[in-house]
């Protein structure tokens, strides 16, 4: 998992960090939106630390919800080049439709 905060942010993680990453909604909610993040799945993550009282330092928040959940697009191998694709095209923010590996990491 590549992890990234922001610099302004006070804890930022280093590329290879072990984070624990909390989703919103609940699944046997069938009103709410919900993206599930799979065991083994690829994914690239746009994280927010979480900075509550009692949160642990590795404790993160996907940023958007679900907007800041991007997959590998088909049928490309994980390299700096892969194009990964926001996994929720419809939700309303300032974050990219899609990223490259490389791109995720400057």
């Amino acid at each position: 998992m590549l992890a990234h905060g922001s610099t302004d942010d006070a804890n930022v993680t280093t590329s290879g960090s072990l984070v624990r990453v909390w989703q919103t909604g609940r699944n046997d909610n069938a009103d709410a939106p919900m993206l599930t993040l799979e065991p083994g799945g690829v994914y690239l993550l746009y994280l927010t630390h979480m900075g509550l009282e009692g949160a642990d330092d590795s404790d993160y928040y996907i940023t958007g919800a679900t907007a800041g959940v991007y997959v590998l697009s088909g049928g490309m191998e994980l390299s700096e080049t892969a194009v990964f694709v926001r996994a929720d095209p419809t939700s309303d923010d300032t974050l990219p439709r899609e990223v490259t590996l490389g791109e995720a990491r400057d």
